[in-house]
């Protein structure tokens, strides 16, 4: 009988023990998620900054017309994997520039 309830103790112990590792894991996956998206935030803020500072540099008096030749000569041939049908008609709808179609 001391056996049985001892056996019964153990595997309480062991039940609240896995609830705890449990709880743990949820928690540090919580953890993991918050940090990716603030990372993500992050990168974003600084790709929209990156891309509003050459917007306006395009539509500066003295810098326009070499900043229109950068994009024509190298940044629209940098990574034509990324610049899908979609980024290429929201870079043309929103800002006016033409990315020309190059095989990858």
């Amino acid at each position: 009988m001391t056996e049985d309830r001892r056996s019964g103790a153990d595997q309480d112990k062991v039940k609240r023990a896995e609830a705890r590792v449990k709880k743990a894991r949820e928690a540090l996956r919580k953890v993991k998620y918050s940090e990716s998206k603030r990372q993500r935030k992050e990168r974003s803020t600084a790709l929209h900054t990156i891309g509003a500072c050459f917007i306006a540099m395009m539509n500066d008096p003295k810098l326009g017309e070499s900043t229109k030749r950068i994009w024509d000569d190298h940044m629209s041939r940098i990574a034509p994997a990324e610049l899908t049908d979609q980024r290429r008609q929201a870079l043309k709808n929103v800002f006016g520039l033409d990315v020309p179609d190059h095989p990858v």
